[in-house]
Formats: structure tokens, sequence, C-alpha cells
């Protein structure tokens, strides 16, 4: 179950869109914790001006689950994502840097089965993106 909220606008050669999610997850299985979770996303462009303030020609996103149920505590999820765009005739071209963190139970296709202790992954994220 989600709840979002979500705006946009387009001019010519400025565009801009945001979205906010926030939910529960139901796994529906036993071995997995339920999480609460919440995303930001955000898009901020011109195609006609560079800027290198943090704000302009950019993206972010952010994301976090944590378990719904006790005694599980922490975060089981979270990723963050910080993306640049230059202006290129008339596309957007720009790369995303971030990081994403899991600690979760693996899955193993092999058995069908889930480990018995939750492992801890760390991730670098980088992406080149375009928009046109």
């Amino acid at each position: 179950m989600e709840w979002k909220l979500k705006g946009e606008g387009r001019k010519a050669d400025f565009s801009y869109d945001w979205d906010v999610k926030g939910g529960f997850r139901n796994y529906g299985l036993s071995a997995v914790s339920n999480t609460v979770m919440l995303a930001i996303n955000r898009c901020w462009m011109n195609r006609q001006h560079f800027d290198w303030q943090l704000g302009q020609n950019s993206t972010a996103e952010f994301e976090i689950q944590v378990p719904a149920a006790l005694p599980v505590r922490g975060v089981s999820r979270l990723k963050l994502i910080y993306g640049k765009a230059a202006p290129f005739r008339s596309w957007l071209i720009g790369l995303k840097l971030g990081i994403s963190y899991d600690h979760r139970r693996a899955y193993d296709s092999i058995s069908k089965s889930f480990s018995p202790d939750q492992i801890e992954s760390w991730g670098f994220i980088l992406q080149p993106f375009g928009i046109w």
C-alpha cells in the first residue's frame, strides 16, 4: 500500500517534477520483515542554462525502508542519489552518483530459501542519463 503525491511543470526550455511516496510493504513471507517506506524524487532542468548551484539542472532521489515489526530494528534499505546535467544542443546530458545500503536476508534461488542471518551490502551508483 502506497500513498504518492506528485507535481510537475513544463515550459519551453524549463521543466521540473517531484514526487513523495510513503507506504507499507507487506511481503507476505514469514522470513522477510514487512517494511514502512519513504521515497522522495525531484528533477529540476533548464535546457538553455547551466549552473553549478546544487538545485539547478539536477536530480535527487532518496529512499528509506524500515522494518515494521519488532524485534527487527534499524534500516533495511537506504538509497541516496544525486545527479547533475548540462545542456548539449537540445538535450541535457548528465551523471548520477549515489550509494545504496541493504540489510536483509539473502535469498538462495537454488534451495528456494532465505538465509538465516541478515546480510549487509553497500553499493556505489554511477549512472549516465539524458533528457531530450
